[in-house]
């Protein structure tokens, strides 16, 4: 039986985030939420301030405070409740800190550590870090070039692996993340589909791969212009193959969907 990848539930505390629900910080509906989470088989659950979607031009716009008050009363609320990895979305570092301090066990930054005090702030924190890959809204697609796309983004990556592990991150700590998506993402279609099927080049970095692709845009482009709500079989095949093609974690708004297919391709392949 193959790998079968972990399954990393979305957890949104932003209403501006592009796909629901959105539990806004309310206690009883982030408990409930968790609850059903771990019962459908997430593995993890990721938790989000700050929306990033295409229709918000540099996010919500939340300062440390807000965002910081916020995904601390979710993580509390979860770990002082459940047996779970909560990793919070978070680029920063008064962020990081006080939600760790709390039992958060994995930080997932979109902005790979480069905002201030990110980086030394998750290296003392010692837990696991995503390192994700974003161009930015101000970017052009380039399908042409497929390649030198591919090339630009394991640049970056291996870049800020470089600098995450001189400033003293263990290499078992780090995660990467390509950055599937449009927006702030800055790849269009055909650049979300060519990483994942080259998502073994992204592998052969030596580091666990996260693929976040659930519902998004690109899912939507290739079932010929649909809306997040008609997204999941799309999104369930391209967790199959990001799976199949190496990714060690899938991050996802349907926790049982998603678990019931990737484990019956573990089975299978």
């Amino acid at each position: 039986m193959a790998q079968q990848a972990a399954i990393m539930g979305v957890m949104n505390l932003s209403k501006d985030s592009f796909y629901g629900p959105s539990v806004c910080a309310h206690t009883d509906t982030i408990i409930a939420q968790a609850d059903q989470m771990i019962k459908d088989g997430a593995d993890i659950i990721d938790i989000g301030a700050e929306a990033t979607n295409p229709g918000l031009k540099g996010g919500s716009a939340l300062t440390p405070e807000q965002e910081c008050q916020q995904v601390v009363a979710a993580v509390e609320a979860i770990a002082s409740r459940f047996d779970v990895s909560i990793s919070v979305d978070t680029s920063k570092a008064l962020v990081m800190a006080n939600a760790v301090a709390v039992g958060a066990h994995m930080i997932n930054d979109q902005r790979a550590l480069c905002q201030e005090g990110a980086l030394a702030q998750a290296v003392e924190l010692g837990v696991p870090v995503c390192l994700m890959h974003m161009f930015g809204f101000d970017r052009k697609a380039r399908s042409a070039n497929l390649d030198v796309t591919l090339d630009e983004i394991i640049d970056f990556l291996r870049a800020r692996i470089t600098v995450a592990l001189e400033a003293g991150m263990q290499p078992e700590n780090i995660i990467i993340d390509p950055g599937f998506g449009h927006g702030c993402y800055g790849k269009n279609t055909l650049e979300n589909a060519y990483m994942i099927k080259h998502l073994e080049r992204f592998c052969g970095l030596g580091y666990k791969v996260l693929v976040g692709m659930s519902r998004k845009t690109a899912i939507g482009d290739m079932l010929g212009g649909v809306e997040p709500d008609q997204r999941l079989y799309g999104s369930l095949a391209a967790a199959l193959i990001a799976q199949q093609n190496g990714a060690s974690i899938i991050r996802v708004h349907d926790v049982a969907a998603t678990k019931d297919a990737l484990k019956v391709a573990a089975c299978l392949a």
